[in-house]
């Protein structure tokens, strides 16, 4: 968990207003198909998640029934050049309107090793706070003398760099020796909670590309 969010760390950019990602024109919108992607909300982050749920919600819900009072939350995925021609043709807006779904970047990334883009998501409703969790999807890699990615099924909360992915300019990946691949691959829960209710928007991100690095889920 550490060295990911330290590179996490390393790709944040300077703050805008208003989301930075949503601003590079022109880009061409796909609408996804709803999937059922990732598994049972962990139990730390459902206590969590619980701890400033509606009372209506609270007065219900545990940990382990937490899941059966989340609402369905829309929400669009920006894929954005930042340096060379890392998107294949337009920039990308996904959308999601089911609140559920995949994107496999073998569709839509090429293969220029100096090129960079930017992926942020945009939530299509209003929240009072919000919470980011990533579950990984790719094994741990070893580069150098270093690691690369969190390994299979492990998880960790990006809360405290949710303003960088859903506000700002969104996290940096660069495709250099595809390390996007092992530090990005897996779902990406987002539960925005409001005065009554509770959203959930995940989606997973993987590029079949290279299933050497992912964890053949």
């Amino acid at each position: 968990m550490p060295i990911l969010l330290l590179l996490l760390s390393l790709f944040l950019a300077s703050c805008t207003f208003d989301p930075g990602f949503t601003k590079h024109l022109p880009y061409e919108s796909v609408e996804m198909k709803e999937r059922p992607v990732g598994r049972e909300i962990p139990k730390s982050i459902a206590e969590k998640i619980l701890e400033v749920a509606p009372e209506q919600i609270k007065e219900k819900a545990t940990p382990k029934t937490i899941r059966g009072h989340l609402t369905r939350g829309a929400f669009d995925v920006y894929l954005v050049n930042t340096k060379g021609r890392a998107i294949k043709g337009f920039n990308r807006k996904f959308l999601f309107p089911r609140g559920s779904g995949g994107i496999d970047l073998r569709n839509y990334i090429s293969d220029d090793e100096d090129a960079k883009f930017r992926m942020g998501i945009k939530l299509n409703y209003d929240y009072d706070k919000v919470f980011v969790v990533f579950e990984s999807d790719a094994q741990v890699r070893k580069m150098g003398g270093s690691e690369l990615g969190l390994g299979c099924k492990k998880y960790v909360d990006l809360t405290s760099v949710s303003d960088q992915l859903l506000e700002e300019d969104g996290f940096e990946l660069e495709l250099r020796k595809t390390k996007y691949v092992s530090l990005f691959s897996g779902v990406y829960y987002v539960f925005g909670v409001a005065d009554e209710v509770i959203y959930l928007s995940r989606f997973k991100l993987s590029d079949s590309r290279y299933p050497e690095y992912l964890c053949g889920s």
